[in-house]
């Protein structure tokens, strides 16, 4: 439902508010659908101990998760002609959309049990030790006899999963100086909240820490032992939840100049500056990013605030100037004309600063790897562009063994995977590495063939200087395993030709 209300004939308010569902994901034959459901307990870890595998029409949620029939998003919008001359306006809005969850993170289901089973193996845990094999079956290998199938991973929805949302704001201010000369300045901004996300919910350990299971005794005085129990102790290993623990923040000003056949010249420019911020705890579901991820979502997937920081994404400052130049020579209808005419030139030139990377601290973890822990301060961008010896295009971007470390370990698990962590962890994405800037070209020659076709002939070249940027290989960024984060340098030019008719 929505309306626009006139209210003066200079202000326009225009509201409104959507409903929408996304239904239930089913297969045609319900018993092929299972999910993990919590069981009782007084807290979300007992919960978590006595829950089950359940076909999903038989499961306590009705179906593979519970329906949510609250997405309501309310719209508001205001145009106000400022001074009533057509010239200068302000606008703004504020709406809440949802998004639906995508296939391939609930699609995982099928390979629950009964149906499947997906075999995720520890050595220590679910097995003694796990020797290297050349068959493809692992442990499992072998022609004859039987073989005890190990505790088996779970793709698990959590049953009460809700749709997704964000608060969407902006805001503009634009004045048009005269025909050719348009100025604004303008916000945008979103806020996210239940984010989708995927955490190992049963890493090994987490019963001796959450719920205070016995470890084995170790076999010398002072050895924490064996505490490598899960909060679902028999038949399943990792559990995998999809849930909504993401939290988001971005907000962006952008200033813009547009100028339009400056001086009867035919030379159009665009100039855009944009500063931003993205804050973040999960900037993707999967945790796939172009930086280095040594955890499968959240470093604490009870504490998903933990990991707040900078976006993968976050680029502080950006700047964009396109502009067309049409060629004000040759301009008439004669055969001249058209052969020599109807040129325009098209660059596009974008800059921005560096977007963050990770350290993490690798030396005493078992399931995932906890953020480095540093005395100190650590630098926020890269202090050296060595070559690095012996290592074509390799370069040495930012030094780690001039960082002052420090370690940590849970003092009942005896590893690093498990708060409460240290406050000299460093936080998530906490360094940043180097900017970079691009030209493209594109040379357009335009020929009139008759009233109604025209043939335009283009030239595009990509990074038209043939420039390489330097990239962060944010891979290596285990501090106790490297000495530094190294880097390379990447661009070239790409040109094409092409034709195109229009009429």
């Amino acid at each position: 439902m929505q309306d626009t209300y006139g209210i003066t004939p200079r202000l326009t308010l225009n509201a409104g508010v959507r409903w929408e569902y996304f239904g239930i994901q089913h297969n045609v034959n319900p018993a092929l659908d299972s999910n993990y459901y919590d069981g009782s307990g007084a807290n979300i870890f007992q919960q978590i101990r006595n829950g089950a595998v359940d076909i999903a029409n038989r499961s306590p949620a009705g179906g593979l998760w519970r329906p949510d029939y609250t997405d309501f998003g309310p719209r508001i919008g205001i145009a106000w002609d400022v001074f009533g001359d057509g010239k200068t306006s302000l606008r703004g809005g504020y709406g809440i959309g949802y998004e639906r969850n995508f296939g391939n993170v609930t699609f995982n289901v099928i390979q629950n049990p009964p149906n499947y089973a997906v075999v995720s193996l520890f050595a220590g845990v679910d097995l003694p030790t796990i020797p290297i094999s050349v068959d493809n079956a692992g442990p499992l290998a072998g022609n004859s006899g039987t073989k005890k199938l190990p505790n088996v991973s779970l793709r698990n929805v959590y049953s009460n999963i809700r749709t997704a949302y964000a608060h969407l704001l902006s805001a503009s201010l634009e004045h048009e100086f005269n025909r050719g000369l348009l100025a604004s300045l303008s916000y945008s901004g979103s806020m996210g909240e239940g984010l989708y996300s995927i955490s190992n919910y049963n890493p090994a350990g987490s019963g001796d820490v959450y719920l205070n299971d016995a470890c084995t005794p170790g076999a010398t005085p002072g050895d924490p032992g064996n505490c490598t129990s899960r909060l679902r102790q028999t038949q399943y290993s990792n559990i995998n939840r999809r849930a909504n623990g993401g939290i988001s923040n971005y907000n962006s000003f952008i200033g813009r100049v547009l100028m339009r056949d400056i001086g009867g010249t035919g030379l159009t420019l665009d100039a855009n500056y944009t500063w931003s911020h993205a804050i973040d705890n999960l900037s993707s579901t999967f945790s796939s990013a172009a930086s280095g991820n040594y955890v499968l979502g959240f470093l604490d997937p009870f504490a998903p605030l933990l990991d707040r920081g900078n976006a993968d994404f976050d680029i502080h400052n950006r700047v964009a100037i396109s502009g067309i130049y049409d060629i004000p020579l040759f301009k008439g209808n004669s055969l001249r004309d058209r052969i020599l005419g109807g040129w325009e030139l098209a660059p596009i030139f974008t800059a921005h600063t560096g977007s963050p990377f990770t350290l993490f601290d690798c030396g005493q973890a078992y399931n995932f790897c906890p953020r480095a822990f540093i005395n100190g301060v650590a630098p926020r961008s890269g202090v050296t562009n060595l070559a690095t010896p012996g290592v074509p295009d390799n370069y040495q971007f930012y030094n780690l063994s001039n960082l002052q470390l420090a370690s940590y370990v849970n003092p009942k698990v005896n590893i690093s995977d498990f708060g409460p962590f240290p406050s000299n962890m460093v936080a998530r994405n906490s360094v940043f590495g180097p900017g970079s800037w691009n030209l493209d070209m594109g040379v357009y020659k335009n020929t009139k063939l008759t009233e109604r076709f025209s043939l335009q002939l283009r030239f595009d070249a990509y990074n038209l200087f043939n420039h390489a940027n330097f990239l962060v290989n944010a891979v290596d960024v285990d501090t106790p395993a490297y000495n530094f984060v190294d880097g390379y340098f990447n661009g070239n030019r790409n040109v094409q030709l092409g034709a195109k008719l229009i009429f």
